[in-house]
């Protein structure tokens, strides 16, 4: 751990540890890409597979543990994906009206 080189997790063979990397590699889009903050994301992904917060560190999970974090993350990452995406849209289309608007304006000036 940062504050004092102790391990916060379990000793882990091969196959937990790729179960590890790849939890973390799908859960830390979330907080990485600032949809929250990474300890939000922690507080979220204890309620969605149902653990205490002091239990919920990647580093103590075992696999079938990561498969559950790993399934939430892909699937919150893909809904925070998505109304990205229509953000984005919703952006764009204001933008268009803004030009429409103001293309409007310089022919119909208002008196």
């Amino acid at each position: 751990h940062k504050e004092d080189d102790t391990s916060l997790g379990r000793l882990a063979d091969k196959s937990l540890r790729k179960y590890k990397k790849a939890t973390h590699d799908t859960f830390d889009r979330i907080w990485m890409k600032k949809h929250c903050t990474r300890e939000e994301a922690y507080g979220h992904l204890s309620n969605a597979i149902g653990i205490p917060i002091d239990y919920t560190h990647i580093g103590m999970f075992n696999i079938e543990t990561c498969k559950k974090a790993i399934n939430w993350a892909n699937q919150v990452f893909s809904d925070l994906e998505i109304e990205s995406e229509k953000t984005e849209e919703l952006f764009e289309w204001m933008k268009k009206q803004r030009i429409k608007e103001n293309d409007y304006n310089k022919i119909n000036p208002r008196p």
